[in-house]
């Protein structure tokens, strides 16, 4: 087996993430709500008797083994026992350009940049059940690093609060995997709640409180099976063109001195008025990268490179950003007062907002899908009167999972399964659907197996 008997074992779990609204506006500093999913990440952890770290990842359902990573913990030290650059570290690891083994790897690097482990002098084995299925944005990554980052401190007998397992992923994904993300999915894997819907602010990132789901409704996601084969190229492009808005809005602020706006940290401090009447047409509508370092030679930092022969979409890319965060606060105000009311129009607007969040990932950021377009719009077309209240796309977009807001009764879930029907009889894809969710992972904690 792969755990000796005679040692202790550590188990962790994180649930995956519902973007319910949001998204990848995480990555600006908008509010973003989202819910923990029932699937999630399961992990287990023992320490060895040499140097080697063997990651193993399981299919929950059969128990066979669908990726595996070795290394030693040589390949984290240079002859001095200081740590290697993280490019290198990460450039000896054979076969994990983009396995779950790569993202607990570089988490485990960020772990001992940061000192928040030890220095390491003996391996350990880890074993991961996966419940998310890869690239289908569900936050599986955050996840299996939240469970990897509890379960190692658990084993390694260090004390790890929220913030510094949150700051850790961070700075695995951002600067040593180089992915422009934002806190959004592992503080949900973290602190998600049980039907629920967490409210993440992301500039500065911070938990800004659960919102119940209005009684008689809930959120459901559906994994369409289909998922760009760049798009992670596709959302690197559409951060960095927002990114470079946002660059520019600063540096006009900076151009015209003393500036009556509040101080503006992130894209989403410049609220959709200011943003309408001072910056929008001084954006360029596309801007080549060598364009941009000419203007702007700081760049957008390690995490997302700009490439110089490449055209960016600045315009179209911040706008979206600016209105999401706008959108999200205006959602949360909606579902607030149906709550509290129960009138239903409360319910049909928050629906729209949805709406509007899903057209705009398409043509303001270009991260739609012909496959998510089907999905939200045969369940649009089902409409109030079957108790659908809403849909986008949601995660990284061009593809992937379409979050749903609909009545919880038998008519909502025949209108689904028919638009279901529909959309595999267009497509010939099988899609899944993602119900119910469970406690965070600082609500379940490490557990010892003897």
């Amino acid at each position: 087996g792969l755990f000796r008997p005679d040692r202790v074992r550590y188990l962790a779990r994180a649930p995956g993430r519902l973007d319910v609204m949001g998204g990848v506006a995480d990555a600006t500093g908008s509010l973003v709500v989202a819910s923990p999913l029932h699937e999630g990440v399961v992990l287990a952890a023992q320490k060895r008797n040499d140097r080697l770290v063997e990651m193993c990842c399981l299919d929950p359902q059969t128990g066979q083994t669908v990726d595996e990573l070795s290394w030693s913990l040589s390949q984290l030290y240079a002859s001095d026992g200081q740590l290697l650059h993280a490019d290198r570290f990460l450039a000896g690891l054979e076969g994990a350009v983009h396995s779950p083994g790569k993202a607990v790897s570089a988490l485990i690097y960020a772990l001992l940049e940061r000192n928040r482990l030890p220095p390491l002098t003996e391996g350990f084995t880890l074993a991961v059940w996966l419940g998310i299925t890869a690239g289908c944005g569900a936050g599986g990554m955050a996840a299996l690093q939240v469970a990897a980052a509890q379960c190692l401190a658990t084993l390694y007998g260090v004390q790890l609060d929220s913030a510094a397992v949150v700051a850790a992923c961070q700075h695995a994904r951002r600067t040593i995997m180089r992915l422009p993300v934002g806190p959004m999915d592992p503080l949900v894997a973290l602190h998600g709640e049980p039907d629920g819907l967490l409210q993440v602010q992301c500039c500065p990132a911070r938990v800004a409180g659960t919102l119940p789901v209005p009684q008689g409704t809930r959120f459901l996601g559906i994994d369409s099976g289909k998922r760009h084969p760049q798009a992670e190229e596709k959302y690197r492009d559409a951060y960095a063109a927002a990114a470079m808005g946002f660059k520019i809005i600063e540096a006009l602020i900076r151009r015209h001195g003393a500036d009556p706006l509040r101080a503006i940290q992130c894209l989403a401090d410049v609220q959709p008025a200011d943003f309408v009447t001072r910056f929008r047409d001084l954006l360029p509508t596309r801007l080549r990268g060598r364009e941009f370092t000419r203007q702007l030679p700081e760049g957008l930092g390690e995490a997302c490179p700009i490439e110089a022969s490449k055209v960016y979409k600045v315009r179209s890319r911040t706008e979206h950003h600016v209105y999401e965060n706008q959108r999200v606060h205006e959602f949360v105000s909606l579902l607030a007062r149906a709550r509290h009311t129960g009138q239903v129009e409360h319910l049909d607007a928050a629906g729209q907002l949805m709406y509007s969040s899903h057209w705009s990932y398409g043509q303001r950021c270009g991260l739609g899908s012909l496959e998510t377009d089907l999905l939200v719009n045969q369940l649009r077309k089902k409409g109030l009167a079957c108790g659908i209240y809403g849909a986008r796309v949601s995660g990284g977009g061009a593809g992937g999972m379409v979050t749903v807001f609909c009545a919880d009764g038998d008519r909502a879930r025949s209108a689904i399964q028919e638009a279901l029907d529909t959309y595999r009889a267009k497509t010939g894809i099988q899609p899944t659907c993602h119900e119910g969710s469970s406690e965070g992972a600082l609500a379940f904690r490490p557990r010892r197996i003897e």
